[in-house]
């Protein structure tokens, strides 16, 4: 028993390191025939974003960042 749970580990091990990782800060694949025609204008909530420079923000600063950012996209219809 402890043999086949082992081999089942490693199985599983190599099936996991195999598998592509996915980039979450690529750019999606595709999309519809209308954003390739011409550039999606950006939402106030992407540009309040792009505006952020986390690296010069104090943790205080990125969290109270992250609050207003928040109720932004809670204000925005979707």
């Amino acid at each position: 028993m402890r043999q086949a749970r082992a081999t089942l580990e490693a199985l599983e091990a190599q099936r996991i390191a195999r598998q592509a990782q996915i980039d979450l800060f690529a750019a999606p694949r595709g999309g519809t025939r209308r954003s390739r025609d011409r550039p999606r204008r950006r939402s106030a909530l992407e540009a309040a974003v792009a505006a952020l420079d986390p690296d010069m923000l104090s943790p205080r600063e990125a969290l109270e960042a992250l609050y207003r950012l928040e109720g932004s996209a809670e204000e925005t219809p979707p």
